[in-house]
């Protein structure tokens, strides 16, 4: 096992789940332009792989940007569904 690779893939996890996921603005702001959800599914994890080369080179920087996009569609989604129940 190379165990200095697993080590800084560990502090790489730790930093990466610190970090605040700024793209959010991005989900809902597309919505409320009131695009079609297909062109906005998608959108904020690019622009947030694409803000850093890095995070495109590694799975967990791809997945830290989708699971980024994901809580905020889930975000709105939870918003929604408490606008429709009032």
């Amino acid at each position: 096992m190379n165990w200095p690779a697993i080590l800084l893939l560990s502090v790489s996890q730790a930093a990466l789940a610190d970090e605040p996921w700024p793209f959010s603005g991005l989900v809902t702001e597309c919505y409320a332009q009131g695009h079609a959800s297909d062109e906005c599914i998608g959108e904020a994890a690019t622009v947030c792989m694409e803000s850093n080369p890095a995070r495109t080179q590694t799975t967990l920087g791809m997945t830290f940007c989708l699971l980024g996009e994901r809580d905020a569609w889930d975000a709105l989604l939870k918003q929604e569904y408490q606008n429709a129940r009032a």
